[in-house]
C-alpha cells in the first residue's frame, strides 16, 4: 500500500489541478480573449491550455485505475 502513496497523491493531485482549471473564471476568461483574438501566439496558447487540461484529466484518472487493478489483484492472491 505505501510503494503506491506517491502515486494515489499524484493522481488525486492532478484531478484536483483539472478541477480547479476548469473551473476558474480566470483561466476561462483568458480562453475566451483568446479565441476572439485572431492571433496565431494565441491559438498555440489555446491548444496548450486545451492539450495540459485532458493531459492532467487522464493522468488523474489512469492513475487511480491502475491503483485499483493493483489492488485488485493483491486481493485475489491472498
Amino acid at each position: 500500500m505505501s510503494k503506491y502513496l506517491k502515486l494515489i497523491t499524484l493522481s488525486i493531485t492532478s484531478l484536483l489541478l483539472y478541477y480547479l482549471v476548469m473551473n476558474s473564471e480566470r483561466i476561462n476568461a483568458t480562453l475566451v480573449m483568446i479565441q476572439e483574438s485572431q492571433s496565431s501566439k494565441g491559438l498555440g496558447i489555446l491548444i496548450l491550455i486545451y492539450i495540459g487540461k485532458w493531459f492532467l484529466l487522464l493522468f488523474g484518472i489512469l492513475g487511480l485505475l491502475y491503483f485499483l487493478f493493483e489492488l485488485l489483484k493483491q486481493k485475489k492472491d491472498l
